[in-house]
């Protein structure tokens, strides 16, 4: 049978259970638990897999648990609605059938299962295994995306530089964690290029972009055959649109010319390699025979054991 050991101050509630709620059973937990939400009226009522806001203990404030119905909610009475709390003694018996190191997600309303599914609400983690109870962190606070979160989980992350295909260096990642992506970021390539100076205004630069970064303008000023003066004319110019820069209202570059530079932003994308990649040892993840990403970056994310 499951008791409250413990809930923090906001992580629980009391409510009235409605009369629709009235005889219905705990789900899970032998028994003693069920998701639970609240209608119109601010009353109890079964959650879903996808609106539950707490769970309840079905046995609260019962004395006989040999009395028929015991597990059972009882229309019109008040319970304690716990969005985050430990639970104690919480036998498990042949359903849900876990193991030491578990996640618990519910699927269905009420329904606890070892495996989380499309929408799944995050319950806890097994803490005990030893066949005769559990412990269970609960946080039902939130719903999983689709294919299942682990909502509360530790994940970690790392932005590590890219090389040849096989073992890359993790600090931090071990053989018992979950990898969860391996994202390819291509870095942005410099590209400069100098073309005619002209009036003030739209100057042309082909290849340049409006998604384009402007790093520098230089105006280099043909002084018939001196040194041609160099200013800086960067804070003047910006990208106004395809193969166009402007400075209106700026210096005249009539007879000189601008050396440009700016970062390409078609050369700045993400490419999901997840699927190339797993942990093999302390450390260490691997991709052998797989993507060349020298050059690049690369961001991991990936959950710790419990």
């Amino acid at each position: 049978m499951a008791t409250i050991d413990s809930a923090p101050e906001g992580g629980k509630f009391r409510a009235i259970a409605s009369a629709a709620l009235g005889g219905t059973a705990g789900a899970w937990g032998n028994g003693d638990l069920l998701c639970v939400t609240m209608n119109a009226s601010g009353e109890l009522v079964v959650g879903s897999a996808t609106d539950a806001i707490g769970v309840i203990l079905t046995s609260e404030g019962k004395r006989d648990n040999l009395a028929a119905g015991f597990k059972q909610v009882v229309a019109g009475a008040k319970y304690t609605v716990l969005r985050q709390a430990t639970l104690v003694e919480c036998d498990t018996y042949t359903s849900p059938t876990v193991a030491a190191g578990d996640s618990l997600w519910t699927a269905a309303a009420g329904d606890v299962t070892a495996t989380p599914g499309a929408g799944a609400i995050f319950i806890g983690r097994v803490l005990l295994g030893d066949g005769a109870g559990m412990v269970l962190e609960l946080n039902v606070g939130e719903a999983a995306l689709a294919g299942g979160t682990l909502i509360g989980a530790d994940f970690k992350y790392a932005a590590i530089a890219g090389g040849a295909a096989g073992n890359h260096t993790v600090t931090g990642i071990d053989t018992t964690d979950t990898l969860a992506a391996v994202i390819e970021q291509v870095d942005a390539i410099p590209v400069q290029t100098a073309v005619a100076g002209g009036a003030a205004g739209d100057i042309t630069v082909t290849g340049i972009a409006t998604a384009d970064t402007l790093v520098s303008v230089i105006f280099f000023d043909d002084l018939g055959g001196t040194a041609p003066a160099v200013t800086d004319l960067t804070s003047e110019f910006t990208i106004t649109g395809a193969s166009t820069i402007n400075n209106a209202g700026g210096t005249a570059t009539t007879g000189g010319f601008l050396l440009v530079t700016y970062l390409d932003s078609l050369t700045d994308d993400l490419v999901d390699l997840t699927s190339e990649f797993t942990i093999t040892a302390l450390n260490t993840i691997n991709n052998a025979g797989g993507t060349v990403t020298t050059g690049a970056h690369l961001l991991v994310a990936y959950v710790k054991a419990p």
